[in-house]
C-alpha cells in the first residue's frame, strides 16, 4: 500500500515511515530531504530542502509544495522554460494540484492534438542493401559485395518519415514518466507513448531541446518542448537517463529563482545595459579559487554591478557570510556595488558602506508571496533599482 504525504519547502513534520523508505530516502535523496529519527518507535522528522515536486519512494509518494505556492512555481517555470504561450494555463490551475501530475496532464493534452494533426515529418537520408535500386546506388557498398552472395543492391536514398529528433526527444521524455497515482492519466500516457513507440530510441538532456529551431511548419512544436524541457530538468536527466529513481520529480527552488531573475532581465533591460548569468571568474591572481557571482550587470561591455539572488526568506536581512561572499565579488571583478537579491522583499532593506568606502552592499528582492501578477509587476522597479545603482 502506497502512503501519501504532503510537505512544503522547508517544513519540519513529524510522521511514520517504513523502515525501506527511510533507507530509500537516505539513500537517494539525502541532499534534498533531511531524515531524523524522533524518540517513538517508527517515527521521523522530515524536513524538506529548497526543492519543490514528488518523491516516490518503495511505499511512499511525497508531495513537496513550495512555498510561493504552485502559481508562482509555474510561473517562474514558464519564463525559464520558454512557455509563454503556455503560462496562464500554468498559473491558474488550482492551488491543490501536484505539480508532476499536472505537468504530465498538460504535456498529454499537446500531445494528443499533435497526434490527431499528424507528427512532423521530413526526409532524412538511409542506407540499405535492397533487391531492386531505389534512390542512388551506393558505389562505396556495393563494390564491397562478396563474389558468389545473394545479389542485393546497396541504395542510399531518402525516407519521408516522423522518426526526427523533433519527435524523438518526446518519445524519451514519455519514456521519463511513470505511473501519476490517477488511473484516467496513467491510461493517456501510454497512449502518448504508443504513437512515439516505432521512433528510434534516442537519450536527451535538457540542454539538448536548445538546438532546435521553430517556422511556421513546427511552431506547434515549441511549447511541447518546452515542457519536454522542464520535465527532463525535474527528472535530473542532465547526467543521464532516470538520474533521480523512476517516478520521482523535483525542481530545485534556489535554480529557478536564480534563472526567472537573470532570464527577465536579459528580456527586459534596455540597450545598451545587458545581464549574463553566472560566468565562472577568479578570485585570486594565480586562479585557483574560483567565484560564481549569480548576474553580471553590464552597459556596453563595462561591468557595472554584481548581484547573487539568495533563496531564504529572512526579510533581506543577508548574513554575515553573504554579505562576505558580496564583498568578495566587488573586489575580484573591480565593481563598486554589489546586491543580494531575496525572494521575500519588495525594494532596499540593507544598504552597507564598507569602512574603506570603495564599496557598497545592498539587499532587494521582488516577494514571491505575493499573487504572481504582482511578483511580475515588481520586477519592473527592481530592475529600475539595479540600473540606478549601476550608472552610479
Amino acid at each position: 500500500m502506497i502512503q501519501t504525504l504532503a510537505l512544503r519547502e522547508h517544513e519540519a513534520r513529524e510522521v511514520a515511515l517504513r523502515e525501506h523508505d527511510v533507507s530509500f530516502l537516505q539513500e537517494h535523496f539525502r541532499h534534498v530531504i533531511v531524515v531524523r529519527p524522533t524518540t517513538r518507535p517508527g517515527r521521523y522528522e522530515l524536513k524538506a530542502k529548497a526543492i519543490a515536486g514528488t518523491i516516490v519512494g518503495p511505499s511512499l509518494e511525497l508531495r513537496i509544495r513550495p512555498k510561493c505556492g504552485l502559481r508562482n512555481l509555474f510561473g517562474m517555470l514558464s519564463h525559464v522554460h520558454h512557455l509563454a504561450k503556455l503560462r496562464p494555463e500554468l498559473v491558474h490551475q488550482a492551488e491543490d494540484e501536484d505539480l508532476r501530475d499536472l505537468l504530465v496532464l498538460i504535456l498529454v493534452q499537446h500531445l494528443e492534438a499533435l497526434v490527431r494533426g499528424g507528427l512532423r515529418r521530413g526526409y532524412v537520408e538511409d542506407e540499405a542493401r535492397l533487391p531492386v535500386l531505389r534512390g542512388r546506388l551506393a558505389l562505396d557498398q556495393q563494390l564491397r559485395t562478396m563474389p558468389g552472395g545473394t545479389l542485393t543492391i546497396a541504395c542510399r536514398y531518402e525516407d519521408y518519415t516522423a522518426d526526427l529528433p523533433l519527435n524523438q526527444v518526446i518519445g524519451y521524455t514519455l519514456s521519463q514518466i511513470e505511473g501519476t497515482g490517477s488511473p484516467q492519466l496513467d491510461q493517456r500516457v501510454r497512449r502518448s507513448k504508443a504513437a512515439f513507440a516505432r521512433l528510434t530510441p534516442r537519450r536527451f538532456r535538457p540542454s539538448d531541446l536548445d538546438q532546435f529551431t521553430y517556422d511556421r511548419l513546427n511552431a506547434h512544436y515549441e511549447v511541447i518542448h518546452g515542457i519536454c524541457r522542464l520535465i527532463l530538468q525535474a527528472r535530473g536527466a542532465e547526467d543521464g537517463p532516470g538520474a533521480l529513481p523512476m517516478g520521482s520529480f523535483l525542481v530545485n527552488m534556489n535554480t529557478l529563482f536564480q534563472e526567472f531573475v537573470a532570464i527577465w532581465l536579459d528580456r527586459n533591460l534596455p540597450g545598451p545595459w545587458r545581464v549574463r548569468a553566472q560566468g565562472s571568474h577568479s578570485l585570486d591572481r594565480q586562479g585557483q579559487i574560483k567565484i560564481l557571482p549569480d548576474l553580471l550587470l553590464y552597459h556596453d561591455r563595462e561591468l557595472r554591478l554584481v548581484a547573487d539572488t539568495k533563496y531564504k526568506l529572512c526579510r533581506g536581512k543577508a548574513s554575515s557570510e553573504d554579505l562576505y561572499q558580496a564583498l568578495a565579488y566587488c573586489r575580484a571583478l573591480r565593481v563598486r556595488s554589489a546586491v543580494l537579491l531575496f525572494p521575500d522583499i519588495d525594494g532596499r532593506h540593507l544598504h552597507l558602506v564598507v569602512a574603506d568606502g570603495a564599496n557598497e552592499l545592498l539587499t532587494d528582492g521582488v516577494d514571491l508571496a505575493w499573487p504572481w501578477a504582482e511578483v511580475e509587476a515588481g520586477m519592473q522597479p527592481l530592475m529600475t533599482r539595479l540600473l540606478e545603482l549601476a550608472k552610479g
